[in-house]
């Protein structure tokens, strides 16, 4: 892969972190947007109008267990309800194995987590 396309993938994934952050819930088209990504989709058939529709099995914004897929191996994880005055708010951090941290901040615990991850997968941080 060369630079330019490292850059314009690691802007993507900025983009959709910073949009994670922002949902208010759970978000299918988000989860589909994110396993493209990561290569997992599947085409499934819709037997209603004989045309085939893609799909993920993953519900990156839904479920911790998911959203835990996205962390890079070897990073640590801390995430929870965000401090008093947030209510609602949850956060994530992750330092990866050579000591960066990626923050995040969200509206459901698996928003945070994906979002975070998506920064510590291509190494942009604070």
């Amino acid at each position: 892969m060369n630079d330019r396309m490292k850059d314009s993938t690691s802007e993507v994934m900025l983009r959709l972190a910073e949009r994670v952050e922002k949902l208010e819930g759970p978000d299918r088209k988000v989860d589909l947007e994110i396993a493209r990504y990561r290569g997992v989709t599947v085409w499934k058939r819709n037997y209603d109008d004989t045309g085939n529709y893609e799909t993920t099995h993953w519900h990156y914004t839904a479920s911790i267990d998911a959203a835990m897929t996205l962390v890079p191996k070897g990073a640590m994880r801390r995430s929870g309800d965000s401090a008093v005055g947030l209510m609602g708010t949850f956060f994530c951090d992750i330092v990866t194995e050579v000591g960066r941290d990626f923050h995040a901040l969200a509206n459901n615990e698996p928003c945070a987590i994906v979002a975070a991850a998506l920064r510590a997968s291509i190494g942009k941080g604070e």
